[in-house]
């Protein structure tokens, strides 16, 4: 065996048992890559307003909260358990095996994230063990990935039936004040800031907000998803549409820049928002972020 293998095999027994030391090291090699997913895990929570700044080892600055640093830190255990498996299988170096971790694992990261954070997926309360195994399923689902897309297209149930259940989860936890459980309290949130002068309640200003976002033109249509669905940045965005050889797209509607990308977002949410509330919104990420949210939870998007 080469050295440099038996060194690495040495170096996770370490880890699997949580040597100080040897935590200390692995973070030392891999902090700029665990700081990255740490942000990844922890972009969906909540904002705080104070927090600080990281500088990679490119110089690129990171933004950096509790919420981040919490996912931090659990990643750096999460990491180093995982390395009780690590055997220098095929040769493969162990820098190898954790970047398959963090990268290609992400979403079984991810899910043992939510797990950590939320408390123990197996959890189900009795208010929905009453109703069917079936509905068990389900709940740990919803439990486990906070998004009901996600849940649902890592769900074994044909798409009506998946929307059934959950449909009579949600009626059964929001009456035995539980819905917690399974999403964020946001409702209460955009209702207790929804400007004075409006007096729509929240669930007509989630349809308002559905009809404007489906009239949109095509283009805006799914750069708007993509930026406030599915969180990419602007620079993941023009990567995507290089990737896919789209890059005319964005071009032929005067788009040929990062900069009139951002721009375009920025307006879009601007004319929405100022139509759902019927005047300007000085808080645009916090209503945008509630609003996309309830909107994947009451509509099928």
């Amino acid at each position: 065996m080469h050295s440099e293998l038996k060194s690495d095999i040495n170096f996770a027994k370490e880890l699997c048992v949580e040597n100080k030391s040897a935590l200390l090291e692995l973070q030392k090699t891999y902090r700029d890559s665990f700081i990255y997913t740490s942000t990844k895990l922890a972009k969906r929570l909540k904002d705080y307003n104070e927090g600080w700044i990281y500088q990679t080892l490119k110089k690129v600055n990171v933004f950096i909260n509790d919420d981040i640093m919490d996912s931090y830190l659990w990643l750096v255990k999460y990491v180093a358990k995982k390395c009780c498996y690590y055997k220098g299988e095929k040769k493969a170096r162990l820098n190898t095996y954790i970047h398959f971790i963090i990268g290609v694992k992400y979403k079984q990261v991810r899910a043992s994230w939510l797990a950590h954070k939320y408390g123990d997926i197996r959890y189900v309360p009795s208010c929905i063990s009453k109703l069917s195994e079936k509905h068990e399923d389900i709940f740990r689902l919803l439990k486990r990935y906070q998004d009901k897309d996600i849940a649902k297209q890592n769900a074994d149930y044909l798409s009506d039936d998946f929307e059934q259940l959950s449909y009579d989860i949600e009626k059964t936890l929001i009456k035995e004040g539980k819905i917690d459980l399974i999403y964020s309290p946001l409702m209460t949130e955009l209702k207790d800031n929804i400007p004075q002068a409006n007096k729509d309640e929240p669930l007509g200003l989630i349809k308002k907000f559905k009809f404007l976002i489906k009239n949109l033109d095509d283009i805006d249509y799914e750069l708007f998803r993509m930026k406030y669905w599915d969180e990419y940045s602007v620079r993941e965005i023009i990567e995507y549409y290089q990737s896919n050889n789209r890059m005319n797209e964005l071009h032929a509607v005067g788009l040929s820049t990062s900069r009139k990308v951002y721009d375009r977002l920025d307006q879009i949410s601007i004319n929405i928002l100022s139509k759902v509330f019927n005047q300007p919104v000085k808080q645009k990420s916090n209503a945008l972020k509630i609003l996309t949210t309830e909107l994947r939870r009451y509509f099928d998007e």
